[in-house]
Formats: structure tokens, sequence, C-alpha cells
């Protein structure tokens, strides 16, 4: 080697140990700063972390907070309605007996119904309780609006059923009552023939009659008011024809006392004999109407005034019959 060679050594050794020195203090800080990079990233997801956890604790709270809230809501509303559907059934009871309904045992049911309490419960909803308690008050509140509206659903149908078990039997019964008239009223207009006033009650009857034999007969009806309706026109015709016969019996009536007050005026006295003050005897002769005996004299007209009675003497007048002379 030669002697420049080895200066040249000489002038470089230092320089790369410092190069070398320079790149060793290099890798260290960067190691140092992805530490620290790593540090504070895993701080920072640490404290992200923790402030996920709390905002999630006081969301799940505040939720358990509206849904318990929500739920008290429902719970008193099925606790409202309870209440007001038991009113209606025991409203529903008194207005129709036991005996008005087709069926009595939807009259039974329903009392059984309407006597069964409310699922009470005292549980609260409040944000100061913790997201557990939230929950669990909430499903207790649940259950016992769920028992109550099932109760409020039961009084609500089985009122209803007492009421279709009412109409139906109020239905079968107009129906019967219809059914009575016309069988009344077909009798009528056969006995009736002859013996009416006016016999145009009787075309009413028999018109009215069949109005209410089509009634009868349908088999859609829903309405009682119907067969009502039918049965009152039949028996306004019914009336009708009885009061027209009850005016032709009394015209018949006074034809005969008429009749009959006219025959006996105009009866002749004969016979032998006396009885009292009337004469029986022998030949014959008649008293005119107002004509009569009053001791021993006739009076014709009595009742009239004394200037107006004729008076006389009947001794020998009426033959030598015995007389009251």
């Amino acid at each position: 080697m030669s002697e420049q060679d080895t200066t040249e050594n000489k002038n470089t050794g230092p320089a790369t140990d410092q190069q070398e020195g320079a790149g060793t203090e290099s890798r260290g800080n960067r190691k140092r700063r992805i530490a620290v990079i790593v540090a504070v990233v895993v701080f920072l997801l640490v404290v992200a972390a923790v402030v996920a956890g709390v905002l999630v604790t006081r969301e799940r709270h505040t939720v358990a907070l509206e849904d318990c809230t929500r739920s008290g809501k429902a719970y008193e509303t099925s606790v409202a309605d309870l209440k007001r559907n038991q009113e209606q059934a025991q409203k529903v009871l008194a207005a129709t007996p036991a005996q008005n309904t087709a069926d009595p045992k939807t009259h039974a049911s329903l009392e059984q119904t309407a006597l069964k309490k409310a699922d009470r419960t005292i549980v609260s909803c409040a944000a100061s309780q913790s997201t557990t308690e939230l929950n669990r008050n909430k499903d207790r509140l649940d259950k016992a609006a769920s028992v109550n509206k099932r109760l409020a659903r039961l009084n609500k149908d089985a009122a209803a059923r007492v009421e279709a078990s009412a109409k139906a039997k109020t239905l079968s019964d107009e129906k019967q009552a219809l059914d009575a008239s016309i069988s009344a009223a077909a009798a009528l207009l056969g006995d009736s023939d002859g013996k009416v006033a006016d016999n145009a009650v009787r075309e009413s009857l028999g018109k009215a009659l069949d109005d209410a034999r089509q009634v009868s007969g349908k088999k859609d009806i829903t309405d009682p008011k119907t067969y009502t309706d039918a049965k009152q026109a039949l028996d306004g015709a019914i009336n009708a024809v009885n009061d027209s016969i009850g005016q032709k019996q009394a015209a018949n009536e006074t034809a005969a006392a008429q009749a009959s007050a006219v025959s006996g005026t105009g009866s002749a006295y004969a016979g032998g004999g006396t009885t009292g003050n009337g004469y029986t005897g022998g030949g014959t002769g008649g008293y005119a109407p107002g004509v009569h005996l009053d001791s021993g004299t006739v009076v014709l007209n009595p009742g009239t005034p004394p200037d107006a009675t004729v008076e006389f003497e009947a001794c020998g007048i009426l033959g030598t019959a015995p007389h009251f002379c």
C-alpha cells in the first residue's frame, strides 16, 4: 500500500464512523416516535371506547325510560277502558233481565265477567332508576295492561252477546204475537160475514191479513219492529171489524125493541071474567093507547092537565058482563 492510500484511509475513517452513529441515532428516534404514536392511538381508542360506552349506556337508559313511560300510559289506558266496559256491562245487565234473553246463559256469563277486578300495579318509571329497573317495571306494566285489555274485551263481547240474545228473543216474541193476530184475524174474517154494519171494514181486514202473512213468512227479518208494525196494522183492522159488528148489533137491537113496542100497543083484549081492574069479559073491544081504568073511571090520555081529562062513567057502557061497577 502506498503512503497516499494510507493517508486516504486515515482521512475517511472518522467520517464513516460519524455517519454510522448518526444512522443509529435516527433509527432510535424513529422507534420512539412510533411508540409514542402507538401510545397516543391506543389512548385515543380507549377514550373513544369509554366515551362510546358512556353514550351507549345513556342511550339505553333513555330508551328504557321512554319505553317504561309509554308502557305506563298504556297501562293507565287499559284500566280506564276496563272500567268503562264494565260500567257499560252493568247497564246492559240492568236493562236486560235474564228472562228477556233467548239464552239466559249469556246473561250469567256477563254477570261474572263484569265483577272481575282490574290487574293493578304500583310500579313507576323515573329517570333516577337504572336501566335494568326501568326494563323490569316496563315488563310489569305490560303484563298488567295485557290482563286489563283482555278483561275489557271480554266485558264488551259478553255485553254484545246479551244484547244480541235479547234482540233475538224480542224478534221471536214479536213474530209469535203477529202469528197470533193472524190466526185471530182469519177467524174473524170468516165469522163476520154479514154481521158488520159496513162490509168495507172486512175488505180492509182481508188486505191487512194478506200483508201480515207476507211479513210472517219472510226469513231475513232482523228488526223486531217489522213484526210490530205489521201486527199493529192488523190489530187496527181487527178492531174496526169488531166495532162494525157492535154497531150492527146495536142497530138490530134498537130495531127489535121498536118493533116490539109497536106490536104491544096494538094488542086486543078478549075473553071472560075479570082480573083486578082489567077487563076480560065477553064480547070484543080494545083499549086505545093511553086508556086505562082508574077506580071506575076511564081516563083518556092520563097525565094531561085536569081540564083536558075526559072522564066518563064506565058502568053499563061495556054491556052486562061483570065489571068494576
